[in-house]
């Protein structure tokens, strides 16, 4: 019985070492992301994307570390590691509607349109105000030659701000497509009004 206590004894010192040692790593991962997001910050993306290997290995369970380093990894135009990231960052967090949101304009640098239309809708429905995913969305659908269905995304994009120019250009693009012409010179006027140079590229290609 003697036995049993201090082997009982050793196991739990061992357990709290443990702990420890992963509340100092964690810790460490803060210090490295936050150095990290300065880096992002000031445009420095490698010495960010170093920053973010370093809190990884800190702590492989954060999520927010790999997705942050998707992001450096999408700025350098290293896209395919950059969905690597984000699927992992996702495995340990999928609640996270920007992670979705990025990896679907990962995919769409690649021409995975299939599934980035699946991430820009995962990230509508975490978050059904995200103006920016129904206006990618849209674009997506619109490669796929679905033009109403980009209508539809680039509506409701413009609903949720009506001063996003690129989703008033991109809805008269998709009405262009739909021999609207009328409909889309108006859209193409407002993108312009609202200071998105291919705006008036389009009025003097369309509406001349």
């Amino acid at each position: 019985m003697k036995a049993i206590v201090i082997l009982f004894f050793v196991l739990m010192s061992w357990m709290d070492c443990i702990g420890q040692a992963e509340y100092i790593d964690h810790h460490e991962c803060l210090v490295y992301c936050s150095s990290a997001n300065e880096k992002m910050r000031l445009q420095d993306y490698e010495g960010a994307l170093a920053d973010y290997n370093e809190a990884i290995k800190r702590d492989p369970y954060y999520a927010e570390a790999y997705i942050n380093r998707g992001n450096a990894r999408s700025i350098l135009q290293d896209y395919r590691l950059a969905i690597n990231d984000y699927n992992k960052g996702i495995k340990l967090n999928g609640q996270l509607p920007g992670a979705y949101y990025n990896k679907g304009c990962a995919e769409v640098a690649i021409e995975a349109y299939t599934e980035a239309m699946a991430d820009f809708s995962k990230a509508i429905e975490l978050n059904p105000l995200y103006r920016e995913a129904y206006n990618n969305r849209g674009n997506v659908k619109r490669r796929l030659n679905n033009c109403e269905g980009a209508l539809v995304d680039f509506t409701k994009a413009i609903e949720l701000n009506p001063k996003l120019p690129d989703a008033y250009l991109n809805r008269g693009l998709a009405k262009i497509d739909l021999n609207q012409k009328t409909e889309a010179c108006i859209d193409f006027k407002k993108a312009a009004e609202l200071g998105d140079r291919g705006g008036y590229d389009a009025i003097n290609k369309y509406c001349s």
